[in-house]
């Protein structure tokens, strides 16, 4: 097993988790509100972080 394949995993399983709790924490938020609240998190740079694959985080935090 490679390293990338160990990293890709890790990844996923992250990720997944990530959408886990996000999912348990926007249960029962009425709709409106959801939108706005969707809306801030997809222009927070931690969000669009965690959306972007590993290997381009580290490019980026290289340049």
């Amino acid at each position: 097993m490679s390293d990338g394949q160990g990293h890709d995993r890790t990844d996923m399983a992250e990720r997944a988790e990530l959408l886990r709790c996000a999912q348990r924490a926007l249960e029962g938020m009425p709709t409106d509100r959801l939108r706005g609240t969707a809306e801030q998190l997809a222009g927070t740079e931690t969000i669009q972080q965690v959306l972007r694959p590993r290997s381009e985080r580290h490019h980026q935090a290289r340049q």
